[in-house]
């Protein structure tokens, strides 16, 4: 025979019955015609608010529904772009701004205060199982770009990857001049004031698709070109310069965030012998490998280059590692002391570089000519240091037309070309040399920085002072 039960919850030792309405009238509370179910001790919540499910009757112990459907209440908790792996969401969400009102639930009393803390919890139970922290559920930082040199760090709602995205966590985000032409406005007409940039990304991936080929905990960076794959420049083989091409973090919103959803494939896995600070310049290193490959570098070519940043010093370090004799035309103190480090050749500034180039090949010219500054007067000199049959190739983004001197394009039949972003294969080559250490590239990275300093990170880099390449970590 049970022991007997004293006190005002007899009437629950063996369940609810007929006496349910008589508890609650004892509790101060109206009869009703719902039963009430007892919560386990670790359920129970004494500050719960007396508006949610379960209202102050949660603090007594007491439950609208039996343990079996806590789950489900849960679920009715999770906001609509996080709902479960099958991302459906009920129909019907009490809480949801103009949803009818349940009539599995009690009637509410008093104002609506939010979710209980008890329910919070079986939220953040549910997503801390899927490696999602609870203050992720809803929300991230990112950097938005507001207009000509502003940019402002805030909150943005946490994507939901479709059926052929991978959820990234963002790590490492390089900001290079791209960006620093987006920070002074010249690319107003492709970024939206409100935009997110951010195209030199590495990240890991938190959800994929199964047939992916990729898993959690993948490292990978994101090739951020979006092509049509039927226009003339894609049946070309030229995807990378659809007549479409859209750029994440520039015509689309990029990686400067905590989370990001990217179409599978857009992502290339990164080694482990890869660190996360190497693997985000992998990007830039792609670019490089572009250039030199469209320009035909070959052993024993002689290849000078207008600009020692990133681009400049990696298309060197490409270009040697083919074989060539490379020199560099810089003129910040910092970098020609980078450019020294990695054993270059050096021009640096108050040099005469047409006579100097002239010395360097006995009279003859440079095979071939990178112009990666983007400054005016390297645009107009370019062309005047190169041998018969020789290669300009203008890697720099103008923001304005330029003079740049034909004369010497007709007298000593030059090919000029533009070099613009990359395919497949140069950042599988990336991926090669810096696995292999081919191409060293721990020595470009000069700062890291948090996402919330991007504006100074910006203002820095754009500067020319003691920097070279800035990694936001996010």
């Amino acid at each position: 025979m049970p022991a007997p039960t004293t006190g005002k919850f007899h009437a629950f030792a063996r369940g609810p019955g007929r006496g349910t309405g008589r508890i609650a009238r004892s509790l101060g509370k109206p009869a009703r015609a719902v039963p009430w179910y007892p919560l386990g001790s670790e359920e129970r919540r004494p500050y719960a608010s007396p508006g949610a499910p379960g209202g102050s009757d949660a603090a007594h112990g007491l439950c609208p529904r039996p343990a079996g459907h806590r789950v489900e209440e849960a679920r009715r908790h999770v906001p609509g772009g996080l709902a479960g792996r099958d991302r459906v969401r009920p129909q019907r969400v009490r809480d949801r701004p103009g949803a009818g009102p349940d009539p599995g639930w009690p009637p509410r009393r008093g104002p609506h205060r939010g979710p209980g803390i008890a329910a919070v919890q079986r939220v953040q139970r549910l997503y801390e199982a899927r490696g999602i922290r609870a203050r992720e559920l809803t929300h991230m930082r990112a950097a938005f770009y507001q207009g000509a040199r502003t940019f402002t760090t805030g909150e943005m709602a946490t994507p939901t990857p479709g059926p052929q995205e991978a959820l990234l966590r963002v790590r490492r985000v390089g900001i290079c001049g791209t960006d620093l032409h987006i920070f002074q406005g010249h690319l107003d007409h492709r970024v939206p004031k409100g935009g997110v940039i951010g195209h030199e990304t590495f990240g890991e991936i938190v959800e994929a698709p199964g047939a992916s080929g990729f898993t959690r905990g993948d490292r990978v960076v994101v090739e951020p070109v979006v092509f049509c794959g039927s226009c003339r420049a894609c049946r070309m083989g030229a995807s990378y310069l659809c007549y479409q091409l859209k750029v994440l973090g520039v015509d689309l919103p990029g990686g400067m965030r905590e989370y990001w959803a990217v179409n599978t494939t857009r992502l290339l896995r990164v080694p482990d012998s890869i660190t996360d600070e190497h693997a985000a310049l992998i990007e830039p290193l792609a670019v490089a490998v572009h250039d030199v490959a469209r320009a035909d570098v070959k052993r024993g070519d002689a290849v000078l280059i207008f600009g020692g940043g990133p681009i400049g010093t990696l298309i060197a370090l490409v270009a040697r590692h083919r074989g060539a004799r490379v020199a560099v035309v810089e003129v910040n103190p910092f970098r020609l002391d980078i450019l020294k480090a990695f054993g270059l050749e050096r021009v640096g500034p108050g040099t005469d570089v047409v006579a100097w180039a002239e010395q360097w090949t006995d009279g003859t010219g440079v095979d071939v000519a990178f112009e990666v500054t983007g400054n005016p007067a390297a645009a107009r000199a370019v062309a005047d240091v190169v041998r018969v049959w020789g290669t300009v190739s203008i890697v720099a983004i103008h923001a304005e037309p330029v003079p740049v001197n034909l004369y010497q394009m007709f007298a000593r039949e030059l090919v000029m070309h533009g070099s613009r972003l990359y395919a497949r294969a140069d950042w599988e080559e990336a991926i090669r040399l810096v696995a292999s250490g081919a191409v060293p590239v721990a020595p470009l990275v000069s700062r890291r920085i948090p996402l919330e300093s991007l504006q100074r990170g910006m203002e820095e880099a754009l500067g020319g002072g003691p920097v070279m390449k800035v990694l936001v970590e996010v």
